[in-house]
């Protein structure tokens, strides 16, 4: 409770001394929001029916049925089989408690409509704010700058990837990122028990998480089997969930599924043939990573530094050289911001910053089509307001696809994107310092395109469905 009375108060502080940061950041809040009455993806329905189904089994006694009950469907989720485990989709279990009191008691099953879907993605605007917060305070760990670094919290809000994930897709990256944040900056201030638990919740939330966890773990601990033992602890709720439904068939046939459909492919995305077999590119750099970070000895503001830079190139191989579903992309937002905030050449960062989020935007926006920005999607409640509008399903990857001058040069685009990670990592590295205080052109240009990216691709949106 003293850590809540803390952060309102700062909240609160900050609120009072910065009306126009304080003004922005309520209108980028309530156009999250507003994207998110817009929007009823599939897995957010089917989150908030599994979410509701263990209150169900859990009140009747039958908890070991959640993979059939889910088979079975009753309450209509659009993905019927649940891979993993259901500790992954705890902070919605928990969260959605007052829609299952709502409904099982008066005999509705149907918690798929605008309401409950509503409550179950306010879930993540208070995974957003907290997101935000926390990559704010450790920001300010590191730079006692809160004139500088409050800045970072209307970035992240308005970061199109983010709202895609969010708004569009009603996707948990944002939850495992918060707890992750949470969980470094208070491994940083030295509370380190409660640091453990937020690893343990955020490997058990999203087990592609260990890969950033054990970069600081590297950094923090030199002894080989200390670290082995804490990714061991981490794994402690997947591992005895695993062990607990080893003898049901539904959950291991799932459970492999989800091995080979997401983990395995992730890694092996770009690769070399050797004499000794395929040699994952992404897996190489890791381990490269992990090799420097390990050997580092600084300590102080000058190891967080090089933690948050050996996070952000982490990220990078996890975003972007790895396959990642199109709500996926924005993992490496929070961390890429954290670096430029905790650095100086701000115009230049801001303007690189501002052309890779435009073109991975962009490329979001036309991978996995037509999952991605469809008209199937709509949040079926809105639809009847478009009255005389005959809405065809569409996705907007089928009108963007169609204009050659993305098409016919996606090679210059992905090269510009990745020449813009490598300036901003080459430049924001803590190494070496490097100046690029003779950049022209103004802060305040780069920002206008960085926050119309998403309202310019929800206006194109919108056009669509009306013309």
């Amino acid at each position: 409770m003293k850590r809540v009375s803390t952060f309102m108060k700062e909240l609160f502080k900050i609120i009072k001394n910065n009306k126009a940061w304080s003004l922005l950041v309520i209108v980028l809040l309530l156009f999250n929001v507003m994207i998110v009455c817009f929007f009823r993806y599939a897995d957010i329905t089917s989150f908030t029916v599994w979410s509701v189904n263990f209150w169900d089994l859990l009140y009747e006694g039958r908890l070991e049925q959640f993979y059939e009950y889910a088979n079975e469907n009753v309450r209509g989720a659009i993905s019927v089989m649940f891979r993993g485990n259901y500790f992954t989709i705890f902070p919605w279990i928990i969260w959605n408690f007052p829609i299952w009191i709502t409904h099982y008691f008066s005999g509705n099953m149907d918690v798929t409509t605008f309401g409950c879907i509503f409550w179950s993605k306010l879930l993540l605007i208070v995974a957003l704010c907290l997101t935000s917060y926390f990559s704010y305070k450790i920001c300010l760990k590191i730079t006692n700058n809160s004139k500088k670094t409050k800045w970072i919290i209307p970035f992240i809000l308005g970061s199109a990837e983010i709202i895609i994930s969010i708004g569009y897709a009603g996707q948990d990256e944002i939850i495992y990122i918060m707890t992750f944040l949470m969980a470094v900056y208070f491994r940083m201030i030295s509370h380190n028990k409660l640091a453990l638990l937020l690893e343990i919740m955020t490997v058990t939330l999203c087990p592609i998480m260990l890969m950033p966890l054990l970069t600081v773990y590297v950094f923090y601990e030199k002894k080989i089997y200390i670290i082995v033992g804490r990714m061991l602890i981490t794994l402690v709720p997947t591992l005895l969930f695993t062990f607990l439904y080893r003898n049901n068939e539904l959950f291991q046939s799932v459970k492999n599924v989800n091995i080979s459909t997401n983990l395995l492919p992730m890694l092996n995305t770009m690769g070399l043939g050797t004499n000794f077999g395929f040699l994952s590119i992404s897996t190489l750099f890791l381990g490269v990573v992990y090799f420097i970070c390990y050997f580092l000895k600084s300590q102080g503001k000058v190891r967080e530094r090089q933690l948050c830079f050996a996070l952000a190139v982490t990220m990078f191989i996890e975003s972007f050289l790895m396959c990642n579903i199109f709500y996926r992309f924005c993992i490496y937002i929070p961390f890429f911001l954290i670096l430029i905030f905790i650095s100086e050449n701000e115009r230049i960062n801001v303007f690189l910053f501002t052309i890779l989020v435009w073109i991975k935007s962009v490329f979001c926006v036309l991978g996995n089509a037509p999952q991605n920005m469809n008209t199937e999607y709509l949040m079926p409640e809105l639809v009847k307001h478009f009255k005389g509008v005959d809405i065809k399903i569409e996705s907007l990857a089928e009108k963007i696809g169609s204009i050659d001058l993305l098409v016919n040069f996606q090679g210059v685009w992905v090269a510009i994107m990745f020449l813009a990670v490598l300036l901003l990592l080459v430049i924001n590295n803590p190494f070496h310092k490097v100046s690029a205080e003779d950049f022209s052109i103004p802060v305040k240009y780069s920002l206008i395109a960085y926050y119309m990216c998403f309202p310019l691709i929800f206006m194109a949106f919108i056009f669509m469905i009306l013309h």
